[in-house]
């Protein structure tokens, strides 16, 4: 089994997110490395997909998506990413992409915290990699088998 990490910004002009991405796919490889899923589903691939848009909270989207025929697994993830007058390392409110606000009840929804953060950067991987996490404390059923850390 692998994991792939897809960083998906919902705003115009946003930063590159490859630095990012790869630091959390290695960080989730050593979290699974040794978990008896990794061997027992060697061709399936767990897709997590991050949104990073306006929002208060962020939360794990209750259902994921499985494709058989491509052996993928797919979550999706929402991790809110503060306005410039939330924190000084925010996005400017013209640049967010208009969409309708997510249902908080299709969520596992936890606070959102900006300050304890420098830069959207660092934001990004830990407040990510924390909701994958959770993510992986809840647990995926997949072909009758727990993916859970």
């Amino acid at each position: 089994m692998k994991f792939k990490v897809n960083l998906n910004p919902e705003m115009f002009d946003f930063q590159n997110l490859q630095n990012e991405r790869q630091i959390i796919e290695k960080r989730l490889f050593e979290i699974t490395k040794s978990c008896n899923f990794i061997k027992e589903l060697p061709d399936w691939t767990i897709e997590i997909n991050i949104q990073l848009g306006k929002g208060i909270w962020a939360g794990i989207y209750k259902k994921g998506i499985t494709t058989s025929s491509m052996l993928l697994r797919s979550h999706t993830l929402f991790l809110p990413i503060p306005s410039n007058k939330e924190t000084e390392w925010g996005v400017n409110e013209k640049k967010y992409v208009k969409q309708p606000s997510r249902d908080s009840s299709k969520f596992k929804t936890s606070d959102a915290s900006f300050s304890k953060y420098n830069n959207a950067s660092d934001y990004i991987i830990e407040e990510s990699f924390l909701l994958i996490n959770e993510l992986l404390k809840i647990g995926i059923k997949l072909q009758n088998i727990d993916i859970k850390i």
